[in-house]
């Protein structure tokens, strides 16, 4: 059987497994929930028998597309649940016929392989796991890695420092997030009317992520406190009790009193608020992967300030200015620049869209169908 055999196959039967406690169909998840429900409804929507095993979900069944989403119950506290929530997917995924298991940010994940003929793709938005740290632990998820068929990574950085970091022969595959374009370009025409009550008027800043120090958003408040002297508002949304932040009420102004916390905003709204600010901001201080909100924002044509750390200079491209990591000086001056300069903000306004539909989803769909097509290849020869 050859490539032309193989592609011809018009119904692969696909496998996505969620990380573990991640929900897919959270509402207001986070990057890898977003991304592997994306990247499997358009793979459900190109004829695909596609099924997605995600912890703890309220109901199970098909959406629209065709997709089935399985829900997986775990009981035990972390880290222990991480175990009993693959462990149980083994037992399901062992008495399905599938082709290909795509399994995101979970090397342990390769617990579940054991078919010679079927494809296995283990995707890492991020490569320090828990233990890895020691020699012995990157062993160990060397030899995790080195079990899947294929190792892919979401840029060019962070394939390299996984390749680095792992000391791995083959640099992994880049296979990059994506955007829903249409759903972040079709906005209401009357945008404030559909705005959060609390969303300011006049220009606006924006930062949507966690809310903790990796991602720099200490650094909101000192910038506030800056650009309130022109009348420019910073507001931030983003989750604080799933990340370390679980005994802060989340009514408690944890960003000072200058910052406009909205808290966590549905996914439905966050077009809505990117394409009402004039600027995004993506402070991050380390370990940025990739920066989802960069393309999102950006396909609703609004340009970033980011901090030119790690793999934001790739996906940010022309579409934004950076700064060094920390600077809220140089973050401030960027800001400044941008908006005093109406010509500046309109041409990066444009590059923003442009660069985003760098990473559309339906692009990004195929190149995964191509992977896993290529990879059965090599199985049947």
């Amino acid at each position: 059987m050859n490539f032309q055999d193989v592609s011809s196959t018009k119904r692969l039967q696909i496998i996505h497994i969620l990380p573990p406690n991640s929900r897919v169909t959270s509402t207001a998840g986070g990057a890898v929930e977003r991304v592997v429900l994306s990247l499997a409804e358009r793979q459900s929507e190109l004829g695909h028998d596609v099924t997605i095993f995600s912890a703890n979900e309220v109901d199970e069944g098909r959406l629209d597309s065709g997709l089935l989403i399985k829900g997986v119950r775990v009981r035990l506290p972390r880290p222990l649940s991480d175990i009993e929530y693959l462990l149980r997917v083994r037992s399901q995924t062992r008495r399905l016929r599938y082709q290909v298991l795509h399994a995101h940010s979970s090397p342990f994940a390769a617990i579940l392989l054991g078919r010679t003929e079927t494809v296995s793709i283990a995707t890492l938005n991020f490569f320090r796991f828990r233990g890895s740290q020691s020699r012995a632990g990157r062993h160990i998820y060397r030899h995790l890695l080195n079990r899947f068929s294929l190792t892919t990574s979401i840029t060019h950085y962070s394939a390299d420092a996984t390749a680095r970091y792992y000391d791995l022969l083959d640099v992994p595959t880049v296979l990059n997030c994506g955007v829903n374009l249409k759903e972040f370009t079709q906005v209401a025409q009357d945008l404030h009317n559909e705005l959060p009550l609390d969303f300011p008027k006049g220009p606006v800043v924006l930062y949507v992520g966690r809310i903790n120090e990796q991602k720099g958003s200490h650094l909101l408040e000192p910038l506030a406190l800056r650009l309130r002297e022109s009348g420019v508002s910073v507001v931030a949304c983003g989750p604080l009790k799933q990340f370390h932040l679980s005994t802060q009420n989340v009514t408690d102004n944890v960003l000072g009193p200058t910052v406009v916390y909205l808290g966590v905003v549905e996914q439905k709204t966050l077009p809505r608020i990117m394409s009402a600010a004039d600027i995004l901001i993506l402070p991050t201080i380390t370990d940025e992967m990739f920066g989802m909100v960069l393309i999102e924002a950006g396909a609703c044509g609004t340009p970033a300030v980011a901090s030119r750390l790690d793999a934001i200079p790739e996906v940010l491209n022309d579409a934004g200015l950076t700064f060094t990591p920390g600077s809220v000086d140089e973050m401030f001056s960027c800001i400044s620049e941008i908006l005093n300069d109406k010509k500046l903000l309109q041409e990066l306004s444009l590059r923003a869209v442009k660069n985003a539909q760098r990473f559309d989803w339906d692009r990004i769909t195929e190149e995964s169908i191509k992977l896993y097509l290529q990879e059965l290849v090599k199985k049947v020869v």
